[in-house]
């Protein structure tokens, strides 16, 4: 079974759409086996949500006080923990440990095993998706910031989950996530891939090619500005950026889960150090 999860992955990656569809519905099918029954009636509504437009927002999943609390202790792991600090952009404006939890108790006990976060994911993925782990991130305005995850991008072709909280005030200025509707249906891909003339398999895309998208439908996109203690429930396989932030800053932690078998060595050496996995 191992040799056939790694042809059906690799060949999404490299075959042409018509091709490949029938491998991604076999390769989604025997690894994402949804469990939606472990849900209350409030979460199953999210995850409705989530299944029909990819993202969903949840309010008021932690306190002011929680956010209070769970800032101030990403403020402390980036002095206390500067080497698996990352600065992805060229500007400075983005501070992030990936793997936080490893070395927080309090960020692994309220969001990273957080019981209703880790069902809301077993929903979507299937009974043996685990926690990759936590980033733990602060954003600063700096001139010229492209933003969370430099850009507009998809995490990959396949199903994938993520649960982000704003543990600040998230305006227009401040970086918001923004999440293009339906970006995550496989059918949606291949219409706007071919309306942007993109290669197959390329995950990244300009402002410019995105704003085609928007112009055509402006419903399609979700600007997610919301108070602190919002949670964002993305199927990253959409197409999503953080919003380049104009004034302030922004906290926030995100949750990467996988399905067990491909958690492999390879996606912590991608996101190289990672908290708790590498020494330094």
């Amino acid at each position: 079974m191992s040799q056939l999860k790694h042809f059906i992955r690799d060949a999404m990656q490299y075959m042409p759409y018509e091709i490949s569809m029938a491998t991604w519905l076999a390769r989604s099918k025997y690894l994402t086996k949804e469990n939606p029954q472990i849900l209350d009636d409030e979460w199953q509504t999210h995850l409705q949500t989530l299944h029909a437009d990819g993202a969903c927002v949840v309010e008021n999943f932690f306190t002011e006080e929680e956010c209070r609390q769970l800032r101030t202790e990403i403020d402390n792991l980036l002095i206390t923990q500067k080497g698996f600090v990352h600065q992805p952009d060229k500007v400075g404006s983005d501070h992030r440990i990936y793997g936080a939890q490893k070395v927080s108790k309090v960020l692994d006990d309220k969001f990273g095993h957080n019981p209703d976060l880790m069902n809301m994911a077993m929903a979507h993925q299937g009974n043996d998706v685990v926690l990759g782990f936590t980033l733990a991130a602060k954003m600063n305005y700096v001139e010229n910031n492209p933003g969370s995850g430099g850009g507009w991008h998809r995490d990959s072709f396949l199903k994938q989950f993520k649960c982000i909280v704003y543990l600040s005030d998230v305006d227009e200025t401040n970086g918001p996530f923004q999440f293009i509707k339906g970006s995550h249906q496989y059918s949606q891909m291949v219409q706007d891939t071919r309306t942007l003339g993109l290669p197959y398999n390329q995950v990244r895309m300009s402002h410019e090619q995105v704003q085609k998208l928007i112009n055509r439908n402006p419903e399609r996109l979700l600007t997610a500005t919301a108070r602190a203690g919002t949670v964002l429930l993305a199927n990253t396989s959409g197409i999503h950026r953080g919003k380049p932030i104009e004034a302030g800053q922004r906290y926030a932690l995100t949750n990467y889960y996988y399905n067990r078998g491909l958690l492999k060595p390879d996606i912590f050496e991608h996101f190289k150090p990672v908290a708790g996995y590498h020494q330094l």
